[in-house]
């Protein structure tokens, strides 16, 4: 999560994502893998999509980000709609793309 109404995915964190956590996994469990990585904020600004396409080409698994007020409403939709967890995972954690409130609703 980051902590900021504006956020821009910048060549730091694409290279601490790429680097870093990428593989912090295997540190905390041997021969775990990461299914998906997911960037929340109050807002992103920039070319959120082209750098989460480019994060998720150099990853090898999708990376999805998300405003505060999509998270909210996913929490919202999930307990009103009875959303399985596991589609939540693929259809949108899974997705690579940018997710606000308003896309929400289209699932």
């Amino acid at each position: 999560t980051k902590a900021s109404n504006s956020y821009m995915l910048g060549h730091d964190d694409m290279l601490k994502c790429r680097e870093t956590y990428a593989h912090t996994n295997n540190e905390l469990v041997p021969g775990s893998s990461i299914k998906y990585f997911l960037y929340i904020a109050g807002g992103f600004k920039g070319n959120i999509n082209a750098s989460i396409k480019q994060l998720s080409e150099a990853t090898g698994f999708p990376v999805t980000a998300m405003t505060a007020r999509a998270m909210l409403a996913l929490r919202k939709k999930k307990e009103q709609e009875h959303l399985p967890t596991k589609f939540i995972e693929k259809t949108i954690f899974r997705s690579g793309t940018m997710w606000n409130a308003t896309g929400l609703q289209q699932i």
